[in-house]
């Protein structure tokens, strides 16, 4: 079995990718949604987040997302907060879910994966880019933000130039057939020579 690190800039598409691959048949794990998950039930990361943050953190006793967003993509220290406390947990859950899989490849989707230094973790990485306009009419159709915070929500994560040169294969969500280049993927991963001779 070979660990994939699925990533992207918010807005790239990397979730629509993630979909073909389940269609595919191969197990993917979404690392945001679980972080959300563990931030509303796990107790422990509950009483982290509601000591650092304050009461505000959390509404009837739901995650304050928007509230909490708004605050992680304007201060960096903040992010690092939230990152040393539940990716770990993140972390750990997806060990748990690749000793359930029996398959070639599990992937492991997130949009955050160089930021954190998670991406050390992985057999292979792959990474899906798009052209900024795309992203921005995406994010702003999805989550009905500004493209002002949606352009403060991008200068927190990498650069997509600062990651292809650690990535094993680069997908390109810009018009061009997304099935056709994840089979390239498919078959460039499944022979460990050509991976060898590509990095």
């Amino acid at each position: 079995m070979k660990t994939i690190g699925l990533t992207g800039g918010i807005g790239s598409g990397k979730t629509f990718v993630s979909s073909i691959l389940e269609k595919l048949g191969f197990p993917v794990f979404n690392s945001d949604q679980v972080a959300q998950t563990l931030m509303n039930e796990d107790k422990d990361i509950r009483e982290h987040l509601h000591s650092y943050f304050g009461e505000n953190c959390y509404l009837d006793g739901k995650l304050n997302r928007g509230w909490l967003a708004e605050i992680l993509f304007n201060d960096p220290m903040a992010r690092k907060f939230v990152n040393g406390v539940v990716h770990p947990r993140v972390q750990s859950q997806f060990k748990e879910f690749c000793a359930q899989n029996a398959s070639p490849f599990v992937f492991n989707e997130s949009a955050i994966l160089f930021e954190t230094g998670a991406y050390k973790n992985f057999d292979l990485m792959a990474l899906v880019t798009s052209p900024t306009t795309n992203k921005i009419q995406r994010i702003m159709e999805r989550n009905g933000l500004s493209q002002e915070a949606i352009e403060k929500r991008m200068d927190s994560q990498w650069d997509d130039q600062e990651k292809i040169p650690l990535v094993d294969f680069v997908i390109q969500n810009d018009g061009q057939p997304l099935l056709i280049q994840i089979e390239q993927m498919l078959d460039l991963f499944s022979n460990q020579s050509c991976i060898e001779v590509q990095k």
